[in-house]
């Protein structure tokens, strides 16, 4: 009997032995899977701080240049921040505007076309002396009323001569004609040499050699005087070639106002 319950009493304390060390490593595999489960909870809160922390950091950065951690990490969240802002605005449609570009008026050039003349031939001296003729006939003349029954005007007695609307001369300078101190003409207020005045007119322009058919006078200015020291210019100052009624008839000046401008006058 003693060794009956010496027997029972050491297989009870084998299976209780047995039992306790199964119970111990249920214990160990709960404690185990409790303790992953908290570490798995800890590092998925530590995992969401982490996040927010790194949400707050790159908020900072946008706004400052002093960011910590990995910039490049900073700059793709940014970018990635930065792409769905984009998606999630409407999308705007592209608004064209016809833009009509006016072109300026071009004026019309207007060029000047010069035509130039034909330069007319200058009349020859036999032309220019038939001219004179046609032109001196009885032109620019008056009648100087008086008796010329003593005077017997001849050819030989003409001093100048009317062509081209002017008076020209023709004479020898004889009765004292080309002594200023006994015959002379005033041009800008001076005594002039009626041989200088006469020189001078054979370079006028109108001038022309006198010629049969023109006109002849007596005295030196187709009838106007001045009159040499010979008694008939005095008394028959006009035409020469039309007898006693010759005497009155008076011709024109010569060109003063030409004379006046020239440099041996002034």
């Amino acid at each position: 009997m003693r060794n009956f319950l010496l027997t029972f009493i050491y297989l009870f304390t084998i299976v209780l032995s047995s039992c306790d060390e199964e119970l111990k490593e249920e214990s160990t595999e709960d404690i185990s899977q409790i303790s992953s489960t908290s570490n798995t909870t800890k590092d998925e809160s530590s995992s969401t701080d982490q996040e927010k922390e790194n949400k707050r950091e790159l908020t900072a950065c946008t706004n400052s240049i002093f960011c910590k951690g990995d910039p490049d990490s900073r700059n793709s969240t940014k970018e990635k921040e930065e792409e769905k802002e984009e998606k999630e605005k409407p999308e705007q449609k592209e608004e064209t505007k016809e833009v009509k570009i006016e072109k300026p008026e071009q004026k019309e050039e207007t060029k000047e076309v010069k035509i130039e003349k034909p330069k007319q031939e200058e009349p020859k001296q036999e032309e220019k002396q038939e001219e004179a003729e046609k032109n001196n006939r009885g032109i620019i003349e008056r009648t100087i009323d008086g008796d010329y029954s003593r005077w017997k005007p001849a050819s030989g007695w003409k001093d100048s001569y009317q062509a081209n609307g002017f008076c020209w001369c023709n004479t020898t300078y004889d009765h004292n004609l080309d002594e200023i101190d006994k015959v002379s003409y005033v041009i800008n207020g001076k005594k002039r040499n009626i041989r200088d005045i006469c020189e001078e007119l054979t370079n006028h322009p109108d001038y022309v050699a006198y010629s049969n058919g023109m006109p002849p006078y007596n005295d030196i200015q187709c009838g106007n005087g001045p009159a040499n020291t010979a008694s008939d210019e005095r008394g028959c100052p006009g035409r020469t070639d039309m007898g006693q009624e010759g005497c009155g008839i008076i011709g024109p000046n010569w060109d003063i106002d030409w004379l006046e401008s020239r440099e041996i006058f002034q």
